[in-house]
């Protein structure tokens, strides 16, 4: 029942998540394409500086989210934005195909450039020649967490209980920003509300809507839950 109640309220959610994401559209390019030198990550990089930095640029990107060149791999290799070898999990890829709402926000790219970043992402999601940044299967090495959504990179010291604001920075806040602000996902005060604690646990394990679940360790979601219960909810 609590999850019947937790899958309505965010699938009501997905319909308005990002829309209120602040930022100038007009820096955006309007479905030109963007002319690509070379392949790979270099290509991949390319399309990001002509479609996605007018708004995701270093100086106060929107959602906290940097896709510059320099910050690209480090920015989006957490398994979440980019699921190495799965572009239809990505959520970078979501975006710039327009689901639930394109990247950029005029209109999406081009496809020739939606092809560049989905080939590479099905290739491995590798970074610079497998240098560590993006050439294994977890998707990035200090991006965010590994394949299991975060269960080792909670901030757990092996027996104690899961720290709830730790679970939160390595499986949440890529998507819903390090401060609730938003980001890919709604702001937490709008996912969270008319949850308890319990509710978003279950989310957090079992996913709801467009948002696939993001832990597999019970007690990691039920600190989250408490952590962003207690943040942002109520």
């Amino acid at each position: 029942m609590n999850h019947a109640r937790a899958l309505t309220a965010l699938t009501l959610l997905t319909a308005v998540f990002l829309g209120g994401v602040a930022c100038d559209d007009t820096d955006f390019n309007t479905g030109e394409t963007v002319k690509v030198t070379g392949e790979g990550i270099d290509a991949v990089k390319q399309v990001m500086e002509g479609n996605c930095v007018g708004c995701h640029g270093a100086t106060n990107p929107s959602a906290g989210l940097d896709l510059t060149s320099d910050a690209f791999c480090d920015s989006v290799l957490d398994d979440r934005l980019v699921v190495a070898g799965d572009a239809g999990a990505s959520v970078l890829q979501q975006r710039i195909d327009g689901d639930p709402s394109p990247m950029p926000p005029t209109g999406v790219m081009d496809a020739e450039s939606q092809d560049i970043v989905r080939d590479w992402i099905n290739d491995g999601a590798d970074c610079d020649g497998g240098s560590g940044s993006g050439d294994d299967s977890s998707g990035g090495d200090d991006a965010g967490d590994d394949s299991s959504g975060g269960d080792d990179s909670s901030g757990d010291d092996g027996g104690a209980d899961p720290d709830g604001e730790s679970v939160y920075a390595a499986s949440c806040a890529s998507c819903h920003g390090a401060s609730g602000e938003g980001g890919f996902g709604p702001a937490m005060a709008t996912a969270a509300y008319g949850l308890d604690a319990a509710d978003i646990a279950d989310v957090a394990l079992n996913g709801s809507g467009t948002m696939a679940a993001q832990l597999t360790d019970a007690d990691e979601a039920d600190a989250v839950g408490e952590y962003v219960f207690t943040t942002w909810g109520g």
